[in-house]
């Protein structure tokens, strides 16, 4: 997905959409009508997933970081390292389902200056081998005050890859769409001088919830 794409649905989502069509098609020419109102549903059902939703990031005070992701914070915590450098942070840990939306959009105003990613499995979070095996992009998001915070995906039981249109150097508005991921754990790696503006079990937007201010 380009960070330009604006189509109600992502552009990763058409793939599935195409084969389930096809399939529909086959399906609806031998009189199968049972397993092709099936695959229409799921068709929906795709396209649910992928949805693509215009967002307005609300006029916030300078210094304010919003959600990357939609989905639900399950722990804050403080840290003494942050994921590239020796400074203690905050770690807020967020879950994001299937039908939560799958967009991805950048915390502030920033230039993309970390991005690692690294295939490998979809275990579920509860799997002794989930931080060590699952699939993981790394992105760090640096202001011209040179604040940074680091965000980490991993995927949880999802059938898509991450579908990622970012790169080193590159710079986002806030709120801008940077990729897409279905169904997964974000990690956000805030400086601890920052003020955290959510609670554990808050509901997150990507690119409207507030997530906090840099100090």
């Amino acid at each position: 997905m380009k960070t330009g794409d604006t189509f109600i649905i992502a552009k990763p989502a058409w793939r599935f959409i195409g084969a389930l069509a096809f399939i529909f098609i086959v399906l609806e020419m031998i009189d199968a009508e049972f397993l092709a109102f099936i695959t229409f549903v799921a068709m929906v059902v795709v396209a649910a997933f992928y949805r693509n939703p215009e967002r307005i990031t609300p006029f916030y005070q300078e210094g304010s970081i919003v959600s990357v992701c939609d989905g639900k914070v399950v722990a804050i915590e403080s840290v003494d390292n942050a994921p590239k450098g020796k400074e203690p942070c905050y770690k807020i840990t967020i879950t994001s389902g299937y039908f939560d939306t799958s967009i991805l959009r950048a915390p502030f105003e920033s230039e993309v200056s970390v991005l690692e990613v690294r295939r490998g499995a979809r275990l579920s979070s509860r799997s002794a081998g989930f931080a060590l095996l699952n699939e993981s992009a790394r992105f760090g998001f640096k202001n011209e005050n040179d604040n940074m915070v680091f965000v980490q995906h991993q995927l949880e039981q999802s059938f898509d890859d991450f579908n990622l249109q970012t790169q080193e150097g590159q710079k986002l508005l806030q709120g801008s769409r940077y990729g897409v991921m279905l169904k997964g754990v974000t990690t956000l790696y805030i400086p601890a001088s920052s003020r955290v503006a959510v609670n554990v079990g808050t509901h997150l937007k990507a690119g409207e919830t507030l997530v906090g201010y840099f100090a």
